[in-house]
């Protein structure tokens, strides 16, 4: 089994404890942990997810924000992708695509998106 973690919004007091305290207990379990840097930003990025082990997280209680950096800017429907030209360009992760739309700016939108793409008409 495989568990990643991640933090996303502003920095809460504890956060570190809360990973190391998740990190041991799944290596407990035998589990391989993973973190993921920046939020979405660093799930979606290159080179941003991190394996956590016991030495990673050692003496991290105390610390303040978060060892896995935190953002709150990332945005999972658009995404910076590098072309094989090194250029980049925005992607959405709907599509997979290039991506010139605008990005859904409040829940409702997210919504009205998601109800959009899966075919589902009124609320339940």
């Amino acid at each position: 089994m495989r568990i990643a973690i991640s933090t996303g919004g502003g920095d809460a007091p504890g956060l570190n404890t809360v990973i190391r305290a998740a990190v041991l207990s799944a290596i407990g379990r035998g589990w391989d942990v993973l973190g993921i840097k920046r939020g979405y930003a660093g799930l979606l990025g290159e080179d941003e997810v991190v394996p956590l082990t016991r030495d990673s997280v050692r003496g991290i209680a105390h610390l303040g924000g978060t060892i896995l950096r935190t953002t709150n800017r990332g945005n999972p429907f658009h995404y910076p992708r590098r072309r094989p030209d090194g250029t980049i360009e925005e992607a959405s992760s709907s599509t997979g695509r290039s991506s010139s739309a605008s990005t859904p700016s409040s829940r409702s939108e997210v919504t009205a998106l998601w109800r959009s793409r899966s075919g589902v008409t009124s609320e339940e």
